[in-house]
């Protein structure tokens, strides 16, 4: 993915998901709450920060297959730049698709639809492994000779694209409908109402959907998530959780077989021994939304840390390239560390404030390292700022 583009695009980000709340308020709708929003941001966070290392991978074997490329395309070439763009979507679909029926590949991307809420925050909500498991979708653009800078900045478009579908308050879109993802049918993507499952896989052309046989319009109000809720807000714990379905379904199966087929198995298998398949349950009209409630001193605490860890991580992958290995992976390592203990006090977990008081305990260390002496000025404040938001109990 081309850094730079994605980088100038982060403040829109921000900007657009403050505008959405605000315009969803003067409707009279809520459609942001702050606990999601921070576990949706938090797992984007993730995937940042590892998701670097997955990106030099494919850009390892992009480049050694395009050394066996069967035609020499040319970079210069708009029709090259636009057959790329068609190519680099085709393949998401592919990726995608195979994503929602086949369960390894589920575990990676079932941490976008976890999310019981649907806006702008959730396109965020990514993954930390999924980067590693679409490696092999791509890979044919490169032996069919589409040049690695013109992959890059299409794959970057086509994943930038796919942000401003992530909402509920742009209606049908008329014509433009027809070709193209729009709000409406990324919607019934993310629902859990049975006639929607497994739909609208495409990232910018419907038409995929369309010649595929997996289309399927808006017609009810979508209900979001996953069929069996996460009920969690950790972002750790999201990503883990369908690895660990997935031993669960080996380790009880009744056969070998079944033990085997459980990673490759689509998501609603189970083995015989625990009641075969099962149907997608219709959505129930008393249906509750997952929350937790710490107490409004811990929101308050949790909510300027959490800032503070998303324009740290900003600044972190920002300076990368000038930052050695050992730097880097202290920086990460108090980042995600930072993620744990914050859903740890939003979960109110005995071990999170302990945690969260040597969290914010050592970055002056950190900053001193980063940055010298004014650094340490810095990791003063931030001690100072986080006694001060500290909650006192809960």
């Amino acid at each position: 993915m081309d850094e730079k583009l994605l980088s100038l695009a982060v403040p829109f980000f921000f900007v657009s998901m403050a505008i959405e709340a605000l315009v969803a308020r003067k409707q009279g709708k809520r459609v942001y709450r702050l606990h999601d929003t921070i576990s949706s941001l938090g797992c984007g966070i993730g995937q940042t920060l590892l998701g670097f290392w997955m990106n030099v991978a494919l850009l390892v074997l992009y480049t050694w297959l395009a050394q066996h490329a069967v035609f020499r395309l040319s970079g210069s070439s708009p029709v090259v730049w636009a057959a790329s763009l068609v190519g680099v979507d085709l393949c998401h679909y592919w990726f995608h698709r195979s994503s929602h029926r086949v369960n390894f590949l589920w575990a990676g991307h079932a941490v976008h639809h976890q999310s019981e809420e649907y806006n702008l925050s959730t396109a965020l909500r990514q993954s930390w492994l999924e980067p590693l498991l679409s490696i092999p979708f791509y890979l044919p653009l490169a032996l069919l000779g589409v040049p690695l800078e013109v992959f890059m900045v299409t794959h970057t478009i086509q994943t930038l694209y796919q942000y401003w579908v992530h909402t509920r308050l742009i209606g049908k879109l008329g014509p433009f409908d027809w070709a193209f993802m729009t709000p409406t049918h990324h919607r019934v993507h993310h629902a859990i109402n049975p006639e929607y499952i497994d739909k609208n896989y495409a990232g910018i052309f419907v038409l995929w959907d369309r010649l595929f046989g997996t289309f399927a319009p808006e017609v009810e109000e979508p209900a979001y998530g996953v069929v069996k809720p996460l009920a969690s807000f950790n972002p750790f714990y999201a990503n883990v959780a369908e690895w660990v379905r997935i031993a669960a379904l080996a380790y009880g199966a009744g056969t070998i077989r079944e033990a085997w087929y459980a990673p490759f198995a689509p998501p609603e298998w189970l083995p015989r021994s625990m009641g075969g398949a099962k149907e997608v349950p219709p959505v129930s009209p008393s249906r509750t939304l997952f929350d937790t409630r710490p107490g409004w001193a811990t929101d308050k605490h949790v909510a300027i840390h959490f800032a503070i860890v998303l324009l740290a991580s900003g600044l972190v992958l920002q300076f990368a390239p000038a930052l050695g290995p050992e730097l880097l992976v202290a920086s990460a390592a108090w980042l995600l560390g930072g993620l744990a203990t914050l859903s740890g006090l939003l979960h109110q977990r005995r071990w999170a404030r302990a945690a969260e008081r040597i969290r914010i305990g050592c970055a002056p260390l950190l900053a001193f390292a980063l940055l010298g002496l004014p650094g340490l000025g810095a990791g003063a404040v931030f001690v100072a700022l986080g006694a001060w938001s500290f909650p006192k109990s809960g």
